[in-house]
């Protein structure tokens, strides 16, 4: 990184690197971090992050951190730079930087206040911005999977902790600081984005007594949840191929242990039955692998003469949809296909998918809202069930 000398050269290199991240026309002030003593790292140092050493780079930054706030302590300060700032001065992912946190914010040696800022310790000045906080559990975190699902699901949770005044706080399931903090009570509440938790990661979970809700039903009994009804999904997903003339409706599913996959199987079925048909096994596929993603299983599904196919996703969706232009087969004349969850490339594809749309922002709406129930002692129910919408496009209608 060049040394950035004058004030306009600070500024203007700060306002550069907030448009290269999509923070244009927004106002932010920003601490001059240089000024405090925080400068890049410079490789071979001694306070340098060292990949090729063998602590977890994240433990390394913990210890590196702890130095440079003592430092801080003795000239009387007490914010630490923003996330980005750390990523840029210790040349590390934000990954990183999170995991480091937490373990520091876990220690009571940090205080995060949301919309202000890290402190060092609890500063007086942070001090009445203290406020309740929900635990959002999220798998594959560390690895920064998205999904549209993902995004409009954590949009619902922002709008209810909003409404409801408190934060929100997103955990990594494969890194189980969540256990910590639900262990220290530093959490008013846990929504659990993947109902397949490790068993004993819920029964722990719950045992707590700690506020709980998953998005999915979980396999265990007495944990409340928010879900869609998935096996009328997959029983009007099925219905609409039917209703547009297929009569070889093939599925192609996820995981078969999730509870999803088993629901919308089971209404696939049911259309089937309804309609005078039976399920053959050889139109009943579920996803392998992380490749291109429903290719090969259309290729096998098209061998067996499917000329309709249930996708639990879109982006399986896509890979059957890639396959059939590749085999020379038209989408619907030869072959209709549904996906779900109406991602926002759906529109786009081609020809444009019809898929199911499972509301996922009202689902994180009413996983807070069952939060804000069970911890003010109001009745709860043990279930809420999403409505879901049909949204028909070129990929079974035609044009």
């Amino acid at each position: 990184m060049a040394d950035v000398k004058s004030e306009r050269e600070k500024r203007m290199f700060f306002d550069l690197s907030l448009k290269k991240a999509g923070y244009d026309g927004i106002i932010i002030t920003v601490t001059n971090v240089y000024e405090k003593g925080w400068k890049p790292m410079k490789s071979g140092s001694a306070a340098d992050v060292r990949r090729d050493a063998p602590q977890p780079l994240y433990q390394q930054l913990v210890e590196r951190l702890k130095m440079r706030m003592a430092e801080m302590a003795e000239k009387g300060e007490k914010m630490l730079p923003s996330e980005r700032e750390l990523c840029r001065l210790f040349s590390v992912s934000h990954t990183t930087v999170r995991l480091a946190l937490k373990e520091l914010e876990v220690a009571g040696l940090l205080l995060r206040v949301p919309g202000k800022g890290t402190f060092i310790g609890d500063p007086a000045d942070a001090a009445d911005a203290e406020a309740l906080v929900y635990g959002v559990i999220l798998e594959k975190f560390a690895e920064g999977q998205q999904t549209d699902f993902r995004v409009n699901l954590l949009g619902g949770m922002r709008q209810a902790a909003r409404k409801a005044a408190v934060s929100l706080m997103l955990l990594g399931e494969e890194d189980e600081i969540f256990m910590t903090l639900a262990r220290s009570r530093k959490l008013a509440g846990l929504i659990v984005t993947n109902p397949m938790l490790a068993e004993n990661r819920m029964r722990e979970l719950k045992q707590l007594g700690l506020p709980l809700v998953t998005v999915g039903r979980a396999p265990m009994r007495g944990i409340p949840w928010v879900d869609n009804d998935n096996v009328a999904v997959g029983r009007a997903m099925t219905e609409h191929l039917l209703e547009r003339g297929c009569r070889k409706v093939g599925f192609l599913g996820l995981d078969r242990a999730f509870t999803l996959t088993a629901d919308r199987l089971a209404g696939y079925k049911e259309a089937l039955k309804a309609a005078g048909m039976i399920s053959r096994r050889n139109l009943i596929l579920f996803r392998e692998g992380e490749g291109r993603t429903g290719y090969g299983e259309a290729e096998v599904l098209l061998a067996a003469g499917a000329d309709g196919i249930v996708c639990m996703d879109d982006l399986i969706a896509m890979g059957v949809l890639h396959c059939l232009h590749e085999s020379g087969k038209r989408c619907p004349n030869d072959v209709a296909v549904i996906g779900c969850n109406n991602s926002s490339f759906t529109e786009f594809t081609f020809p444009p998918l019809s898929s199911v749309d499972i509301r996922p922002e009202q689902i994180g709406r009413d996983a807070v809202e069952i939060l804000e129930k069970i911890r003010s002692g109001r009745e709860c129910p043990s279930g809420i069930s999403v409505p879901f919408l049909l949204r028909k496009r070129r990929s079974t209608l035609g044009c």
